[in-house]
């Protein structure tokens, strides 16, 4: 009665008993279909190739889940900006023989007045945990962006680049990185770092 018409799964339903069915409303044409807005992700930006799961790593998947539920709720915490993720590393921080995470962040309201944020997520063989933070590049005038380099005898290292002295604004030729360790719960500059790349 309502124009359906059942079979069998991999079979075509029968011509004999299928009911007419109302005709097919056309696939709309681009002008009228609804635009899709490409930079929906399901889940946050910023993994790289290197992320995907592989023999010896967590799963990304269990990484995604943490930054979900965290992103979740900055976003009730701060309702004056938003937390955006901009880049993910994996390496052992707290040098335990696990995987661990290192994620850049940003805050801010619009694109030209977001600040840089460094979080440890530590891996404990079930979930990925935010154990420490640290706003990166305070002390860099005309800080242009922030790029996470990777994790290396438990070390973090960030590029930073800045606008020196006559830069064009669309060009900073600026470059210094930064090593922050965990220590005692908290991510601490290496003294001797930040000199040039």
């Amino acid at each position: 009665e309502s124009g359906w018409a059942c079979a069998l799964q991999g079979e075509g339903p029968g011509t004999e008993d299928a009911t007419p069915q109302s005709p097919r409303r056309e696939d709309p044409t681009p002008e009228d279909a609804a635009p899709r807005n490409p930079r929906l992700e399901p889940r946050p930006s910023g993994f790289g190739r290197e992320i995907e799961p592989s023999a010896g790593r967590p799963e990304r998947a269990v990484l995604e889940d943490a930054l979900d539920r965290d992103l979740d709720r900055l976003s009730t915490l701060t309702p004056s900006g938003d937390f955006r993720i901009e880049s993910v590393t994996l390496g052992d921080i707290d040098r335990n023989g696990l995987e661990d995470a290192a994620v850049l962040m940003s805050y801010g309201r619009d694109e030209s007045s977001r600040e840089p944020y460094l979080v440890a997520y530590l891996y404990d063989g079930a979930t990925f945990k935010a154990t420490a933070q640290v706003r990166v590049g305070q002390d860099v005038a005309d800080l242009e962006s922030a790029e996470l380099q990777g994790i290396e005898r438990g070390g973090i290292d960030v590029l930073l680049n800045y606008r020196e002295g006559d830069d064009p604004e669309c060009c900073p030729s600026g470059r210094r990185v930064l090593n922050f360790v965990l220590r005692d719960g908290a991510l601490v500059e290496q003294p001797g770092t930040g000199n040039g790349a």
